[in-house]
């Protein structure tokens, strides 16, 4: 029911009903199935992109804007599979760490805190698993990393660059 240039309000009651029942259809059809390991909300819904950088103040992805709302309505759908779907962790992916205490205080039945982690050459290193372990006693499991793309005109972005961001994420 949210237009992309409005973005989805999590405290809009129509808006939830939707997505709801949307991932409950989703859980119907392929809970059974022995590829699923697990169920994963979201991806990167915590940063705010949407529609166009233009839009007015407030609007846009309103997890970034109502993270408590955001939080909580996560949880309400992770409850919501458990009941369909007991055999499943559900996880989050969330970007990066931020907003993780409100994963922390709302999200008491996300199994697994899952983030989308581009921190450069310098790699997780100790400050991504730090920071998650300061902040919830559950599972994390890094969902997505990487580098820009190689950049043939922007030698402070080229191969070398790139080559670096990898070796520092690998190690």
């Amino acid at each position: 029911g949210a237009d992309w240039y409005s973005g989805t309000d999590y405290t809009n009651e129509e808006h939830k009903k939707k997505m709801m029942e949307s991932v409950r259809q989703v859980v119907m059809e392929y809970k059974d199935e022995p590829y699923i390991l697990m169920w994963m909300l979201g991806n990167e819904n915590n940063y705010g992109y949407a529609g166009t950088p233009n839009v007015e103040p407030g609007m846009g992805c309103r997890a970034k804007i109502q993270p408590d709302a955001y939080y909580a309505f996560v949880n309400e759908v992770a409850k919501m599979i458990k009941s369909i779907d007991p055999n499943h962790p559900v996880a989050i992916c969330n970007g990066e760490t931020v907003y993780i205490d409100y994963f922390a205080k709302y999200c008491t039945d996300v199994d697994v805190f899952g983030a989308n982690v581009y921190r450069g050459p310098y790699g997780f290193g100790r400050t991504y698993w730090e920071d998650v372990k300061d902040m919830t006693d559950r599972p994390t499991m890094i969902t997505e990393y990487g580098c820009p793309s190689y950049l043939k005109d922007d030698p402070a972005r080229g191969e070398e660059f790139q080559a670096g961001y990898h070796k520092g994420n690998w190690e």
